[in-house]
């Protein structure tokens, strides 16, 4: 994604929340002086914003993506090495644009793992979200940057918030400052402190889910891997769809072994678990690769039975995200309908 796209982005933002402000004023939700004080702020940070975004996009690569790009790279060579082959090689060349655009499939599909940040009253920056996540992460910006630069934008509702702005950034160090100095109230303290803790909660998210898919497509592309395996994260404390992927075996390859164009995103936000692959023997570098298949739905039995002694709302919850992310998957490899959960 080049720099003008991402400008192009920041403009529709930018319209886009003039716009929302043209409309509360319009509804006496707002009065012409703050609408004219909020307009101000949003110009004066988004012109930041976009100068310093066109630079970046020159310059920085997709930096999740790419670590995993050479991760693969390193391993079809050592795989190489150690069978005695020569001349294996891949190209992984138009990954990182790939990754990001099937993330951009994805997220144009589902809004599931946005719903609790969005039930907060953020519904009117879901847009925004998109915007910002497609410019963040093509620009490779840190996760902390970014985290703090999202929070600037879902300030925007919240005048004493955006009050706190600072280079189109919320950072922790300000808002501490401003309730020491009297400058917020307690009660504002704690919204500022909830803004940034959703927006770090989608940077990682979507961190991960961009070395994920980054992942995934090099996966497909390698010879010497037969399959991909879901691990679930050693930081995972509580049973939920991930455990399912991790341990059920679904396709006949093995306890959370899936065929690599069938593996579903993540299950929620902050989700660590990661993939490992399944390797094929030499003999079979030159040898077709599994397709992605159509999953199984997880039936109400089954369910029932995995998530024993959990609540019926908690299992059913369970098992429509198990079924919607699996046949999203599929969907967006293969353009199949998705049958429903």
């Amino acid at each position: 994604m080049g720099g003008s796209k991402a400008n192009d982005a920041l403009l529709r933002l930018y319209a886009r929340m003039i716009s929302d402000i043209n409309k509360d004023l319009a509804g006496e939700a707002i009065t012409a002086e703050r609408a004219q004080v909020l307009e101000r702020k949003i110009k004066r940070r988004f012109s930041k914003l976009a100068a310093r975004t066109g630079k970046l996009f020159e310059n920085a690569r997709r930096g999740a993506v790419d670590r995993i790009i050479k991760g693969h790279e390193i391993a079809i060579e050592r795989a190489a090495s150690a069978a005695n082959v020569s001349g294996l090689s891949v190209s992984f060349n138009g990954i990182p644009d790939e990754a990001l655009d099937l993330m951009m499939a994805r997220r144009g599909l589902s809004a599931k793992n946005y719903k609790s940040v969005l039930n907060r009253g953020l519904k009117a920056a879901a847009g925004d979200i998109e915007d910002y996540l497609t410019s963040a992460i093509g620009r490779g910006v840190n996760a902390r940057r970014a985290s703090q630069e999202l929070a600037g934008i879902l300030s925007r509702n919240n005048e004493a918030v955006l009050n706190l702005v600072n280079d189109s950034k919320l950072t922790k160090s300000t808002i501490k400052a401003a309730l020491k100095t009297g400058g917020i109230t307690p009660d504002q303290f704690r919204q500022a402190n909830k803004i940034l803790y959703d927006s770090r909660r989608i940077i990682v998210t979507e961190t991960n889910t961009a070395y994920r898919q980054g992942d995934l497509l090099s996966q497909e592309r390698s010879p010497v891997v037969k399959a991909t395996k879901w691990q679930i994260s050693g930081r995972h404390n509580i049973t939920d769809s991930c455990d399912y992927l991790h341990e059920a075996d679904q396709f006949g390859l093995g306890a959370g072994v899936f065929p690599t164009g069938n593996v579903p995103g993540s299950q929620h936000p902050f989700c660590l678990c990661h993939l490992t692959s399944v390797l094929r023997s030499p003999s079979e570098w030159d040898s077709p690769k599994m397709k992605a298949q159509r999953p199984p739905t997880l039936s109400d039995g089954q369910a029932k039975k995995f998530f024993k002694g959990k609540t019926d709302n908690y299992i059913k919850r369970q098992k429509e995200s198990i079924n919607y992310y699996q046949n999203l998957a599929y969907e967006v490899k293969t353009g199949a309908g998705a049958s429903a959960a």
